[in-house]
């Protein structure tokens, strides 16, 4: 018999099955929470409704919660709380892709107008994609911007009740693609009780097969042997509110390359050949989160995705493959780039003086030596005399030595005349 019935019956068995068994395989790397408060501050909040898993059902089976609620929400000494101030900080890590502040914060109604329903608020994308809101937030406690990277742990602002609330709390909540989903807790912690205040551990980075270089044209699958699962965000075109929250969200394997060039030049690359939706990013290496991110190309289907950029000199850069909700695929990828490789600075070989040409040193090409490969020059002290410089000293020397011997020693030489008659 199969088990999904008896789950459907049964919403917060779902649940605890995900809560006992976080290491369940996934699309891409799981990302845990911690609570978001400070631990300084965390001990002022409790529980006052969880997110409703259908039916009016809580995580634990329980009722702690209202029809639709998408989040969980906390608690932290009504009024008095509020004005002490109580910091709110990021689950995880990742980039702000959000933020609103400004509105009124003493709201009562659960209706007041502004940022949507959530008031004041900061929204976080992190690296498997999903996002977490923070909402209800204190007027002008924003403490970060769209665009900033954020570590766990780090402030956002502080509990209010701006937006669709009835009076100071926080409202947290975990979107995966365009639907709310339960908190995924690094540490659940008991029935009602707050959860673990531990970071989870960041998610790995991006392993290169290999280096790029200009010319290349490789045939490959985003799903090879070499490649990874693990990240399904980069940055570079998640523009705030602009249709679906899993528009840029890559729940597919992954591959990434290296590149670097001596040059300051233009580059191209070009992915081709494929019969499902891949991607291509370029980062600024050497790491592959998505605060480094310099460009993509995102076209829809089996499109072609073209980048072009001014690579600088010495720089590297990461670049990555990666299949839109879960695509897989074949490719070819190209680097094309507008100067060439430069080769290793061998020296070309000087040429020989002509014999009709003057033998005095002003006069001879510099034949300083350069060592293969170095890219260095010896000084001028260390320069070597070119041979027919040397030779002429040398030949004189023996010329007068000739018209000196004989008359210095005669005898001598009829000596030698005659031993070689006999």
């Amino acid at each position: 018999m199969s088990s999904l019935p008896l789950l459907r019956a049964f919403p917060c068995l779902s649940a605890l099955l995900l809560i006992m068994a976080p290491g369940l395989p996934s699309s891409a790397s799981a990302q845990s929470f911690r609570f978001p408060s400070s631990d300084a501050h965390a001990q002022y909040f409790y529980v006052t409704a969880y997110f409703d898993h259908g039916s009016l059902t809580d995580w634990s089976c329980g009722n702690d919660t209202y029809a639709g609620h998408r989040g969980n929400d906390f608690g932290m000494g009504s009024w008095t709380g509020m004005d002490e101030g109580r910091d709110i900080v990021a689950a995880a890590e990742g980039v702000v892709i959000d933020t609103h502040d400004g509105e009124f914060d003493q709201c009562t109604s659960g209706d007041c107008a502004g940022g949507g329903g959530f008031g004041n608020h900061v929204r976080i994308r992190h690296a498997n994609g999903e996002t977490s809101i923070y909402a209800h937030l204190k007027q002008w406690s924003v403490s970060v911007s769209i665009g900033d990277w954020v570590s766990c742990g780090q402030l956002l602002g502080q509990a209010g009740s701006s937006g669709y609330s009835t009076g100071p709390h926080l409202h947290f909540e975990r979107r995966d693609t365009a639907a709310a989903r339960a908190g995924s807790w690094l540490d659940q912690g008991s029935y009602q009780d707050l959860p673990g205040l531990q970071c989870d551990a960041p998610v790995a980075d991006c392993a290169p097969i290999s280096a790029l270089s200009c010319g290349d044209r490789l045939y490959f699958r985003n799903d090879d042997p070499a490649s990874q699962n693990l990240r399904a965000f980069y940055g570079c075109s998640d523009p705030a509110d602009s249709g679906p929250y899993d528009l840029y969200r890559y729940t597919g394997p992954e591959v990434s390359w290296r590149f670097a060039t001596n040059l300051d030049e233009e580059v191209s690359l070009r992915l081709t050949d494929m019969s499902a939706d891949l991607d291509l990013y370029l980062l600024r290496g050497p790491s592959c989160d998505a605060r480094v991110c310099e460009t993509a190309s995102t076209e829809g289907s089996n499109l072609d995705e073209n980048i072009s950029f001014d690579a600088e000199s010495g720089t590297e850069y990461i670049v990555v493959v990666d299949g839109w909700r879960e695509a897989v695929s074949y490719f070819t990828l190209s680097v094309e780039c507008g100067g060439e490789w430069p080769e290793d600075p061998t020296p070309s070989p000087s040429p020989e003086p002509s014999p009709s040409s003057s033998s005095t040193p002003t006069e001879v090409a510099d034949t300083t030596p350069t060592e293969v490969g170095s890219g260095c020059d010896c000084s001028a002290a260390h320069q070597t005399l070119p041979a027919p410089v040397l030779l002429l000293p040398l030949l004189l020397i023996l010329r007068a030595r000739r018209q000196i011997e004989p008359r210095q020693n005669p005898d001598r030489e009829r000596a030698t005349s005659q031993a070689a008659i006999r």
